[in-house]
Formats: structure tokens, sequence, C-alpha cells
């Protein structure tokens, strides 16, 4: 095979494994918000990333530029999407990026959430 051959054959398959991932992806990976965190699940049940809505520091939209100057735990489950970027306060990878289902909703709900959680800390304690 020449070296076009090669080059050819490599597009051809990053193209077809972003477009299986960006169709298969969302089937497999979903986003929660649950009643005091965010939570990233795998096949239904699968916990594989939690963050309480106290640890988050903030949450916003991002550009596709902008993936990739952040060093980041990147638990996208599709390759072409609306970005999210989560800020935590503590853990090994404080910068998290997340790509769910109705992007803007997910900030805003998580942004209530994270008002509610803050101010349910300072009146509990």
């Amino acid at each position: 095979m020449t070296l076009a051959g090669n080059i050819l054959a490599g597009l051809v398959l990053v193209t077809f494994v972003l477009g299986v991932s960006q169709i298969v992806g969302p089937h497999c990976g979903k986003y929660r918000i649950t009643n005091d965190s965010i939570e990233f699940v795998m096949f239904g049940r699968l916990r594989v990333w939690r963050s309480s809505f106290k640890d988050i520091t903030a949450i916003r939209l991002i550009s596709f530029a902008r993936l990739f100057t952040i060093l980041a735990l990147n638990l996208m489950n599709r390759p072409f999407a609306r970005y999210v970027l989560v800020r935590r306060r503590r853990g090994i990878f404080r910068a998290v990026v997340i790509t769910p289902d109705q992007p803007e909703d997910f900030v805003k709900t998580v942004k209530q959430k994270m008002g509610t959680a803050l101010g349910a800390g300072e009146s509990g304690g």
C-alpha cells in the first residue's frame, strides 16, 4: 500500500470511529442530575463519575477550540456536541468536560441546584 493509500485508510477509519461514537455514545453513557450531584453513568447503571453541587465551583459552555487549551477529564459521550466544562474544588481532575443532551438547560439547572446546595450548607451549619 502506498503512503497516499495509508493516509486515506487512516482518514476513513477515523471518520468511521467518530461517526459510530457520535451515534452510539449517547446510548452507552448518560449524564444525570440528582438532588445533590451530577453523575456520568454507563449502560444505565454503572456510575463512572460523580460531583456534588457543593464541590462544583463553576459550570459553563465552552467552544471546541477551548477544549484543546484545558487540561481536563473528558467524559464526552459524543465528539460533535456542545461542550460543558465543570470546575471542581477538589479531586485529581478539577476540570471535567461533558456533553449532555440539552447543554444550555443542563448548565442552567446545575447552576440553580448549586445555589440551593450552597444555601442549604450555610443555613444547616
